[in-house]
């Protein structure tokens, strides 16, 4: 089975929906039905995609030019979103996927044993960065810098085999809050938050609301303003591919491309990672926000302004606090962007148009 064109519709030049000039109709009506038919050939088009097989998915995908590794349901879902782009032209009627001009990619390595004991104080001693430019599609800078840890300073035997980090690199690394301050700079050079929007990615909510949230808990500083919300990417790509949530190395596999690098050295994790959102990017995916951490109430708090990130208005790391509970990923932040994507997923993918 090979796609055509003939259900493609007709535009003006200016991208507007052609009408008859003694048409009565309004434009917002006009709009509203050429909007239904444009649905109505999605669903066509997206029912016939279903049916195809593995062999006939990658015909039309080498006759449109566009990549074919990956399992079946990656296929399917990145011919549904080329004809999407393609049926949706006009400034009026496009099918917007949902983009930060600038993502940054974080992947935090800590202080860890074979088995923790419960309430272990996991310190953060990997600080890595990926900075991509999502209209390029490529990675356009990185950060590393090690931490040195204060609670654990010895690192264990199982920590240095799984990390790679030796306790001579982190012995030579500098405290926490300077990496912090490094990093932020960083994100002021490419003018981050300020002139520049983007938004924070990780694989899984952990480097978030565990490690960052527990290492300025450790340090005595406020959890930065800016890292409040993040893009888990693990979920974006279980409901993009509608698959179960599975590791890194897995998710790279199924879009056919294998993972680079040392596993858990956190700057070869961020790059992984940056080269799975790439593909994603690729893939028509809308990479938004998806989680972020519930407001922490305290007991006593001071801060300062400083000239950093998050919209143009971000704080420093210098705030010290008494935390009278944790952060904690907000569910019901989360249960409304599900509700959102699976209405989204189920027009997209062929449910009757209303």
């Amino acid at each position: 089975m090979i796609m055509d064109d003939t259900l493609a519709l007709e535009f003006a030049p200016d991208g507007n929906v052609t009408q008859d000039s003694d048409s009565s109709e309004t434009l917002e009506s006009s709009e509203k039905r050429t909007l239904y038919g444009y649905n109505k050939e999605l669903v066509i088009l997206n029912g016939r995609i279903n049916e195809m097989d593995r062999n006939t998915l990658v015909t039309n995908l080498k006759r449109l030019n566009l990549n074919f590794n990956g399992n079946v349901t990656a296929m399917k879902k990145r011919l549904k979103n080329y004809y999407k782009s393609q049926k949706l032209p006009s400034s009026n009627l496009r099918c917007v996927n949902k983009m930060y001009p600038y993502y940054v990619v974080v992947d935090f390595e800590a202080t860890c044993n074979e088995i923790n004991p419960p309430n272990y104080q996991h310190e953060i001693i990997e600080f890595p960065a990926v900075l991509i430019d999502s209209q390029k599609q490529m990675i356009v800078d990185e950060f590393r810098s090690f931490c040195k840890p204060k609670v654990n300073p010895i690192l264990t035997k199982f920590c240095t085999e799984l990390t790679g980090i030796t306790q001579e690199t982190v012995n030579e690394a500098e405290d926490f809050i300077l990496v912090l301050k490094k990093f932020e700079l960083w994100l002021q050079k490419h003018k981050l938050g300020s002139k520049n929007k983007f938004a924070f990615v990780t694989d899984g909510p952990w480097d978030m609301c565990r490690f960052l949230h527990l290492q300025c808990k450790i340090s005595q500083i406020q959890f930065p303003y800016y890292a409040k919300k993040w893009i888990n990417l693990r979920k974006t790509y279980s409901r993009f591919y509608r698959t179960k949530k599975m590791r890194l190395e897995c998710m790279l596999e199924e879009l056919g491309v294998q993972f680079e690098g040392r596993p858990h050295c956190g700057l070869d994790d961020a790059k992984n990672i940056a080269n799975l959102l790439i593909l994603m990017i690729k893939d028509g995916v809308s990479i938004e926000v998806n989680e972020h951490i519930r407001r922490m109430r305290t007991n006593y708090y001071y801060w300062q302004k400083s000239n950093v990130i998050s919209d143009g208005d971000v704080h420093d790391g210098s705030i010290i606090h008494n935390e009278t509970n944790c952060a904690e990923v907000d569910k019901n932040y989360n249960n409304n962007e599900n509700e959102k994507s699976e209405k989204n997923e189920a027009n997209e993918d062929g449910a009757e148009v209303k």
